[in-house]
């Protein structure tokens, strides 16, 4: 279940680096290879990548997050409860 975990976290965090350098990519599989063409991403944020997906260290997970926190410009929320209350649906349970 980790790997799966840490799988998802890779997807996504390269998914947002395309989007604010507004590129696509082909497939899942040319991901990675579009992240890398991409002029514009946190320094090292592939082999970081890669070297987390080798390790599965939780200080590797916390390194790839604070590569994105400090490159990004987008001013994601910092209230959990906001993000928690939007994306949980409270009817879900009953």
């Amino acid at each position: 279940m980790k790997n799966h975990t840490a799988s998802a976290m890779v997807y996504n965090l390269y998914r947002l680096i395309l989007i604010e350098n507004e590129m696509l990519f082909p497939s899942v599989r040319r991901l990675e290879e579009y992240v890398v063409k991409a002029k514009n991403k946190p320094d090292g944020i592939v082999e970081k990548c890669r070297k987390f997906m080798d390790d599965l260290t939780d200080d590797d997970a916390l390194s790839l997050i604070e590569s994105y926190k400090n490159w990004t410009s987008y001013d994601f929320p910092k209230d959990f409860q906001f993000v928690i209350n939007n994306f949980d649906n409270p009817w879900e349970f009953n």
